[in-house]
């Protein structure tokens, strides 16, 4: 596969303007310290990849990363907790505090099941978190 050998080729060039996606990462780990601080009690992180936003998440948070299993395989580093569909999630209604979708919408035919299901799945008063990288370099990020 391409994929895995171009993201170790890519690598090193990941914090240069080189990198095809500088722009849009160059603020990464502020935006992920930003989006951890607002979490708190039961996390769902769906498609959670690599999990960037575990280094950063305050203590007490149970965190559950969901990611989905061709996606794995394409070279991620991270170990999902539960691998399953965004737009079909496998928990029960109101089963977390908190739920993220990081870099993932503009992976998703069908983003607004996923939306949906953020919703099913939180809890009253829950903090939904989603992000859109567009076009490479600029993201777009939504409480919703």
């Amino acid at each position: 596969m391409i994929a895995p050998r171009l993201r170790r080729l890519l690598a090193p060039l990941r914090k240069t303007p080189l990198h095809p996606q500088w722009l849009g990462g160059k603020d990464a780990d502020l935006q992920k310290q930003w989006i951890a601080g607002q979490i708190c009690g039961r996390l769902l992180d769906i498609g959670c990849g690599n999990k960037p936003l575990v280094k950063y998440l305050p203590d007490g948070v149970d965190y559950i990363g969901l990611d989905y299993p061709p996606t794995v395989v394409k070279g991620y580093k991270g170990k999902a907790e539960v691998f399953g569909d965004g737009q079909r999630l496998p928990f029960k209604d109101d089963s977390f505090d908190c739920v993220t979708l990081l870099d993932v919408m503009e992976h998703l035919p069908r983003p607004e099941a996923a939306f949906d299901e953020m919703g099913r799945v939180a809890r009253g008063g829950c903090s939904k978190v989603c992000s859109h990288e567009e076009r490479g370099c600029s993201y777009c990020r939504w409480p919703l």
